[in-house]
Formats: C-alpha cells, sequence, structure tokens
C-alpha cells in the first residue's frame, strides 16, 4: 500500500469523465432499466478514451488516471440557507474510482476496466432530477476549454430561443476566466474569427438587441460608444442546422 499526496484541481479536460458517466446512465434510464440504477458505473478505458478522441496509447491511460485522480480529490462546498438554517457540506466530484488491470499474453498488466462511483450530488441530478444535455459529438474534438464552455452554457441557456444574450461580466464569471476583461474580449473574439463550435455561433454587440460586430470594426466603435467593456454583450444563436440528437452523440451533465 502506498500513501501519495496528488495535488491538483480538476481540469475542464476532467469534466469528460463526467461526462461520459452521464452518458451511460443517460442510455440506462432509456432503455427502461427496471433495477435500481446504482451510483457505481463500470466500463472499459478503452471506450472512453475512444470516444473522447484522448488516443489509445500508454500516455493516454496514465492521463485519464490522472484525471480520475484530480476528480477524486478535488472538493466542493456547498453553503445553502433555507428557513433560518444553513447547511454545509463537502464533496468530491467522485466519490472513489477502481482501476482493474489484466495481464496480456507477454504478461503485462493492462487496463481492462474502471468502476468511479458517483457523488450523491451529481447522481441526483443525472437519475432523479434529468439534468442532462445532448451534446454534438464534436464537442470532445474542441481543443480550448473556453470554446468547451461556451458551447455547454450556449447549449443550455439558448433551448429553443432564436439567440441568448449575455453580458461579458456576466460571461467571463460563467467561464471561470480571472483574466482582464479585454483580455477575455479578445479571446472571444478569436474563437468568434475560427467559427469552430459545433451547432452555435455568436457575436459581441453593442446593445443587446443590436446587430453583432465584425473582428475589423469592433475594437474602433466600442471605444467610442462605451466608457467601459462592461457594456459589451455576447450574443449566442443556433445554426440553421442543430445535429444534437442523432445516434453519434453523446450525454453531458448540466453542472
Amino acid at each position: 500500500m502506498q500513501i501519495r499526496v496528488e495535488p491538483g484541481m480538476a481540469t475542464m479536460w476532467d469534466k469528460d469523465v463526467l461526462h461520459y458517466c452521464a452518458s451511460l446512465l443517460n442510455e440506462q434510464l432509456e432503455r427502461g432499466a427496471q433495477a435500481p440504477i446504482d451510483r457505481t458505473i463500470t466500463f472499459r478505458a478503452h471506450d472512453f478514451l475512444t470516444v473522447a478522441r484522448r488516443g489509445t496509447g500508454q500516455r493516454s491511460y496514465k492521463l485519464f488516471v490522472d484525471a480520475l485522480t484530480r476528480l477524486r480529490s478535488t472538493t466542493i462546498l456547498t453553503n445553502v440557507k433555507a428557513a433560518g438554517r444553513r447547511e454545509r457540506a463537502g464533496f468530491g466530484w467522485i466519490d472513489n474510482f477502481q482501476i482493474i488491470e489484466q495481464a496480456d499474453c507477454r504478461g503485462r498488466m493492462r487496463m481492462a476496466a474502471v468502476a468511479i462511483t458517483l457523488n450523491n450530488w451529481l447522481f441526483r441530478a443525472l437519475v432523479e432530477e434529468r439534468r442532462v444535455l445532448s451534446i454534438n459529438s464534436a464537442y470532445f474534438s474542441l481543443r480550448k476549454s473556453l470554446e468547451r464552455r461556451l458551447y455547454e452554457l450556449a447549449r443550455k441557456h439558448c433551448g429553443n430561443q432564436p439567440k441568448w444574450t449575455i453580458g461579458i461580466g456576466r460571461l467571463a464569471r460563467k467561464c471561470g476566466s480571472s483574466q482582464p476583461l479585454r483580455a477575455f474580449r479578445a479571446d472571444l473574439q478569436a474563437i468568434i474569427n475560427s467559427d469552430s463550435l459545433p451547432d452555435y455561433k455568436f457575436g459581441l454587440a453593442f446593445e443587446p438587441s443590436g446587430k453583432k460586430e465584425t473582428a475589423a470594426t469592433f475594437g474602433e466603435e466600442a471605444g467610442r460608444r462605451y466608457k467601459t467593456i462592461d457594456g459589451i454583450v455576447v450574443v449566442f444563436e443556433p445554426r440553421a442546422v442543430i445535429s444534437v440528437g442523432c445516434e453519434s452523440d453523446r450525454n453531458i451533465a448540466d453542472i
């Protein structure tokens, strides 16, 4: 037995594991599983790495174990007040994990399966409250964490609306950005220029109902019309054809 202190907080890329678990749980529910759904989910590591487009080499398996470790060690703290009472709680993204290894034909130990036990809060959100959204499988090809977070927010908030508008400051907070708003705006503009988000497009606007600006005109006009960057809004719109819901798509937890 080894006792090791594993540093590091769970990242946006580690969230793929939660998305994959949500997908497996949702498949059970949609098949009409009769037995009670268990919080512990067992699957082949190779299947996850393939779906998440991580590669299946030795390094990919090692990085997968690192992700499980961070999900287990990162602590989420809650502070809920109601009816004159306050409850504080702390839990990890997952309660625990177990890796099953088997010897191959050459006697080398290979990762065969993984068992992950979700925390109660996430399990209830997925199974009882059904806080699950389908996503385009191209989500796993997005290489910037900000692209992924923007897609998740657009998927959640656009819904059946023709568009979703949010102030740039509030969007930065929802994305967990700690950089200055001008730098965050520059990152947004780079993603707008690359047009990389599946199913959705977005742009920067001067007014909540105004026309989105192009990269060429935005910076100069914004400087004349606003004293601060706080007045800028970001407008998300679905593309003409949204491909979520097809057989190759997956599910994400609405978290």
